[in-house]
């Protein structure tokens, strides 16, 4: 059913229930009745109809309180789930890392055991080799005595040594520089080799370096010229997208105006108006919640409309 552009919802359900009160005053009735009687009967009538529609638009108000009850209960419910849930997402990963704790606990207590027993296993090879080691040292001093009475036979003869360490350590020392004079000689001999190589390489690798040079000029002069090229290319290319990027926003606004439009028109015609909001989205939902409930009434409408012609 669709209502008449110049009448409002009052209007209409004034005239819709003045006709069925009409429609069913029997006629002989109104043939004996006053005009007074008549007005008086009609304003009665008036005062139903007034009455019916107050209830009719009171339970409408009940409906949409409801809904809206409904709705915030709804969202209660749905955070209280979502806690509830992140609640035992958090229960289940503690629980993961308690046991995953536990778990790296276990393996490094098996790991320090293992490593002991290996270190147990080390000792003990290496307090028999020590051993070993002993009873070999044990030999060689015996072994070694022979030598020592023969030092002490040379001290008995003179050489200003007053015991056989001095001449072990006068042996040791000319030893060691002799040794230390021959590894000088032999690493000259081998730096005066590395720096007469390190020349020659020295030599042929700036040959190399100059040539790799003049190349690297000549492809950073053809990487020049084409980077020039490119940036006029892309220069092209961002006005191009500036200008459709302008056209777009112009048309964003212009949604966004109409949006902002529709959304002031559905405040205007809410009895209890929400406050205001600039979030495109929420405009966006208002307009369509404003929508459905005015489609909601005019199902209603012509659901009261069958009815009624159904009855006559």
């Amino acid at each position: 059913m669709n209502l008449p552009p110049d009448m409002g919802l009052e209007e209409y359900f004034k005239n819709t229930f003045e006709k069925k009160l009409l429609l069913y005053m029997p006629q002989q009735e109104k043939e004996h009745m006053t005009a007074s009687t008549q007005i008086l009967e009609k304003r009665r009538e008036l005062e139903e109809v007034e009455k019916a529609r107050k209830a009719e638009k009171e339970e409408f108000r009940m409906k949409m309180e409801s809904l809206a009850s409904r709705r915030e209960e709804t969202e209660i419910r749905e955070n209280q789930l979502k806690e509830s849930l992140m609640k035992f997402d958090t229960f289940i990963k503690e629980n993961d890392a308690k046991l995953i704790r536990a778990r790296n606990k276990a393996l490094f207590e098996r790991e320090e055991i293992c490593y002991k027993n290996q270190e147990l296993i080390r000792l003990r090879e290496e307090k028999a080799e020590l051993t070993h080691r002993l009873k070999v040292l044990e030999r060689s001093v015996k072994r070694l005595n022979v030598f020592y009475d023969y030092l002490r036979q040379v001290m008995a003869q003179g050489g200003g040594y007053e015991e056989p360490r001095s001449i072990i350590t006068r042996h040791q020392t000319l030893t060691s520089l002799l040794q230390g004079l021959r590894n000088t000689n032999r690493v000259r001999g081998a730096m005066l080799e590395t720096t007469r190589q390190n020349v020659l390489k020295l030599g042929n690798e700036m040959e190399d370096t100059m040539m790799t040079l003049r190349n690297k000029i000549t492809n950073l002069q053809k990487a020049l010229d084409h980077a020039k090229s490119e940036a006029l290319h892309r220069e092209g290319e961002y006005f191009d997208l500036l200008s459709a990027a302008t056209e777009k926003s112009r048309l964003m606004g212009m949604v966004i105006l109409s949006t902002r439009n529709m959304y002031l028109m559905v405040l205007s015609r809410r009895t209890q108006r929400p406050p205001e909001t600039d979030n495109f989205l929420e405009q966006m939902d208002e307009i369509h919640y404003y929508l459905l409930d005015l489609g909601n009434i005019v199902t209603e409408l012509q659901r009261e409309e069958r009815l009624a012609k159904a009855v006559r």
